[in-house]
């Protein structure tokens, strides 16, 4: 049975014996339903806060009753208990990952009772899969949290003014200025450099826009600050630096490379490989980028085009490569030329363990099988994968025997904020999340480079995964002979890869 649907049958049996007794200060336990947490100012008493205030009161009648209603329902009193004390904790989880996370949660705890529920209410509703508006929802749960903060209005710079301006102009306009307001002056000052960098590009300036309503930009992940102060300041750099000399040369245009990254970390798996190409790798290795860390794609990206080179982990560089630009590709953007070319450059550095090659569908030769130079195998994606996020992963060989197994640690795996690689019919799509569908059971969501958008499919007619690319902290329940591992990243030497 649903907790949460007791409602004011549970409300007007703690009413009936609730009337007598004062109430506490601040009560910091919510357990009553009821309307807008915002408004809510008086309420009925929760029983375990009567019973902290006059236990000999409540062990009574009051009780007995409690314990009648629970017993009706074959539901125990404790579980009822823990179910509004599981709500909150799932609050405060959100708050900790969240921007100004302590002071969202203090403010919090200062609200009554009846309005603490009635928040947990409205955030488990914001969270449900099968109402439409995901969008939407996410971007008020954030506002949800951060209207509980005591910010003043900062005093505002002529330019700073104009930019709420603007983005008053927007449906939502108000979240907006509500996030822009909240941020430091520094990051105020770098939002408004960025979008002046995109006068003459109103698409792009809307797409710049947006992120500031990306519930994702505002998490923290167990970092200082949120992911879009990173993205801030390293499309702030963009904006204020000119194109390696490599780039001038080919007449590549920063503000359209710009406006395509932008666009990229606004809207989830708009990254496109081209036609004819065999990038499919590199770009699902964008759109994991873009939508799990794009302060991280931002910085490499800014490093790429203004200094043709990049520190990433493991001691190694990126190093710029132009080996995709000026090709027959079906309009894929410079900006995913240059990425792509350099992406899969540093890939090919890794030996090519085994005949196994993801080179997408379009892709030179379009099949698992191909020479060098058509995609990059497995232990390649592997490697190019782990050196440019940091995350020590693992290929799982699917068969059908292990692909549940599989399915399960993806779960687990994108609920924890990473997206996952895998290989099918020769072509590599980022797997970003795996949910319940009540007709269907599992439903995995993905980004396909092809179309440059995303897609979703029951998990039994999603077609064969030949390999997955998995971070190793995942891959507890497969053995040894499920898993390819490599030997090059995290300084352990060796030539590549082998089956352990």
């Amino acid at each position: 049975m649903d907790v949460n649907n007791l409602g004011s049958s549970l409300s007007n049996l703690i009413g009936s014996f609730s009337r007598t007794t004062a109430a506490p200060a601040n009560p910091a336990v919510p357990n009553q339903p009821g309307a807008d947490y915002k408004a809510a100012k008086t309420q009925p008493l929760d029983p375990k806060v009567l019973m902290a205030q006059d236990e000999s009161q409540i062990k009574g009648d009051a009780l007995e009753k409690l314990n009648s209603f629970a017993a009706s329902l074959d539901f125990p009193l404790d579980e009822i208990e823990n179910s509004d004390n599981a709500s909150t904790a799932k609050v405060l989880h959100y708050f900790d990952g969240l921007h100004r996370g302590e002071e969202i949660k203090q403010n919090f705890l200062k609200l009554n009772p009846k309005q603490q529920t009635d928040f947990c209410r409205e955030f488990e509703a914001s969270l449900d899969p099968d109402l439409e508006g995901l969008g939407a929802r996410a971007t008020q749960r954030v506002s949800m949290c951060f209207d509980l903060l005591d910010a003043a209005p900062p005093k505002l710079s002529a330019r700073e003014a104009a930019t709420v301006d603007y983005l008053d102009s927007f449906a939502e306009g108000a979240d907006m200025k509500q996030r822009f307001l909240m941020m430091p002056q520094e990051q105020r000052e770098q939002f408004c450099n960025v979008l002046d960098s995109l006068k003459g590009k109103p698409f792009a300036q809307v797409a710049f826009a947006s992120i500031l309503t990306n519930e994702k930009s505002w998490e923290m992940k167990d970092q200082a600050d949120p992911k879009i102060f990173g993205v801030l300041s390293n499309l702030n750099r963009i904006a204020q630096g000119e194109l390696c000399p490599k780039l001038k040369e080919l007449g590549m245009d920063k503000q359209d490379m710009m406006a395509t990254l932008i666009d990229q970390i606004s809207f989830e798996g708009s990254v496109f490989q081209g036609k004819d190409t065999d990038t499919c790798s590199a770009a699902s290795l964008q759109a994991n980028l873009a939508n799990t860390d794009p302060a991280e794609y931002a910085r490499i990206a800014a490093g790429i085009m203004l200094d043709g080179e990049v520190e990433i982990h493991g001691g190694q560089k990126l190093s710029l490569s132009t080996s995709e630009t000026g090709k027959n590709d079906g309009g894929r953007s410079d900006f995913d030329d240059v990425m792509q070319g350099t992406f899969v450059s540093f890939g090919r550095k890794f030996e090519a363990v085994g005949s196994d090659y993801f080179s997408g569908r379009g892709g030179a030769g379009g099949s698992m099988r191909g020479e060098a130079g058509e995609g990059l195998t497995a232990n390649q994606i592997l490697n190019m994968n782990q050196f440019i996020t940091g995350e020590p992963s693992v290929i799982v060989v699917v068969t059908p025997e292990n692909r549940q197994k599989l399915i399960d640690a993806m779960r687990k795996a994108t609920e924890a904020g990473y997206n996952v690689t895998i290989g099918q019919d020769g072509h590599a799509l980022d797997i970003s999340k795996i949910s319940d569908d009540p007709e269907y059971g599992d439903y995995i969501d993905y980004f396909d480079s092809l179309t440059g958008g995303g897609g979703g499919s029951p998990a039994s007619s999603f077609g064969d995964i030949e390999v997955a690319i998995l971070p190793a902290k995942f891959a507890e329940a497969f053995l040894k002979g499920e898993l390819i591992d490599t030997s090059d990243f995290g300084g352990r030497g060796g030539s590549g890869g082998s089956r352990r």
